[in-house]
């Protein structure tokens, strides 16, 4: 049997890609749209709240849906009760590299040769711990949504310089600079101008390690499109131009790199769920904290800690279950245009524990709205910020590529893909 990697990229839109080759130069995108197709479908349906990529993601690691694992939220990986997929085939000798995958934990097996997770992740930790350094700035960037003091991602930027040392990256990162620097001058500091490059380097972070441990299986997740698609599809429908043609070359460089040192192994590419455009549908705003410590002093009760996760939600962790309770009361009942600002959620396995986001995604005028907490009045814009009218949401469809062709029972539910890959390698599911 030949080695494997799996590509997740996430939340991949074929149509997208397929237009996106029709306008632009995208040799290695254009190669895996050629390859075997499968197409698959989550369990959970379009309305359900766990069409989330920290949710089906877990699915296609644990092969069972989110009704069976119960993981709904991200930073959640230490509640997980199922095995793995790196675990599974760990424990027939397989070894395994597994890189920024959501909600996932190596477990201290032996057979998983290295591991990077999420960098939402606050209870999990790089393997071997060197690895740290690289994700550092991806962290701070991370934790500092909502200003809770953690440092800058500036300041993790020493830390990553020892990385790309460690790994010899400084050749990728000098090749890079060139369309960083023009991106950054075509459409100033958003926030995809520096990500996607990141990820570039990222990604051959993950090739160095898989050419350093060779283990059989390699898993990489990529989120550049994801992104891309929630922030700019509307400019790309309307332009075929904006961030996302910087999203698509950097993705095709990523790809390639992936697929040239994959040439021995079979690949696969693979989303777990779908975006569609959202152009023709009504708005969806997301709106984000300017500081959690400044806005949670509002409801009364301090937290302890604060751990911010993807953009407008973070854990909250207090000094007992009363102070939970009263914290829970107080922001379930938060209101903007008489509308609930927040939803909050008690974490099961720990009282002292709530999840809560911003759930309001109407259209406001930020200066002059509003809001209730604790009996009280106070203004939108001290408070929170206009994050993006959402321009690709998510859908229980994905797509499954295939370097070489699939048989068996298809097409398939998405936590059904992790049979399959048990069974390239032999383990029975």
């Amino acid at each position: 049997m030949r080695d494997l990697l799996l590509v997740e990229l996430n939340e991949l839109n074929l149509a997208l890609l397929e237009e996106a080759t029709s306008e632009f130069n995208l040799p290695n995108v254009r190669a895996a749209l050629g390859w075997t197709r499968v197409d698959t479908l989550s369990a959970d349906g379009p309305a359900s709240t766990h069409l989330e990529p920290w949710t089906q993601w877990v699915s296609v690691h644990t092969g069972v849906p989110a009704s069976a694992h119960g993981i709904t939220e991200l930073g959640e990986a230490p509640a997980l009760q199922h095995p793995q997929l790196w675990e599974r085939l760990g424990d027939h000798g397989i070894t395994s590299g597994v890189w920024g995958v959501m909600n996932a934990s190596r477990r201290a097996h032996p057979a998983v040769r290295f591991f990077v997770p999420d960098p939402w992740a606050f209870d999990e930790r790089c393997h071997p711990a060197h690895l740290e350094h690289l994700i550092a700035p991806a962290r701070a960037v991370a934790k500092r949504t909502g200003a809770t003091g953690e440092p800058s991602a500036a300041m993790a930027l020493p830390r990553l310089t020892v990385a790309l040392h460690r790994l010899g990256l400084w050749r990728t990162v000098a090749s890079a600079m060139p369309a960083s620097m023009a991106g950054l001058f075509r459409h100033g500091p958003r926030a995809l101008v520096f990500y996607a490059p990141y990820e570039f380097v990222s990604v051959h972070g993950f090739l160095r390690m898989m050419q350093l441990e060779r283990p059989r299986f390699g898993v990489v997740f990529m989120n550049m499109l994801a992104h891309a698609q929630h922030y700019y599809w509307d400019e790309w429908e309307r332009t075929r131009g904006g961030p996302m043609v910087e999203c698509l070359h950097w993705l095709d460089g990523a790809l390639g790199a992936l697929l040239e040192a994959s040439r021995d192994r079979d690949v696969l590419i693979y989303g777990a769920l779908g975006q569609k455009p959202t152009a023709h549908e009504p708005p969806w705003v997301m709106y984000r904290h300017l500081s959690h410590t400044r806005l949670l002093s509002l409801a009364g009760v301090q937290p302890a800690r604060v751990e911010p996760l993807m953009t407008h939600d973070a854990h909250l962790f207090y000094r007992s279950a009363v102070d939970a309770q009263s914290a829970h009361t107080a922001l379930s009942q938060a209101t903007v245009n008489g509308q609930q600002l927040f939803d909050v959620q008690p974490v099961p396995r720990d009282p002292t524990r709530l999840v809560y986001r911003v759930v309001f995604t109407g259209e406001l005028d930020v200066d002059a709205a509003s809001f209730s907490l604790s009996g009280r009045t106070h203004r939108f814009r001290d408070h929170f910020t206009r994050v993006v009218k959402r321009s690709g949401r998510h859908t229980p469809e994905a797509t499954l590529l295939s370097k070489r062709p699939l048989g068996g029972h298809l097409p398939l539910l998405n936590h059904e893909v992790n049979t399959l890959i048990l069974n390239h390698f032999g383990v029975a599911s």
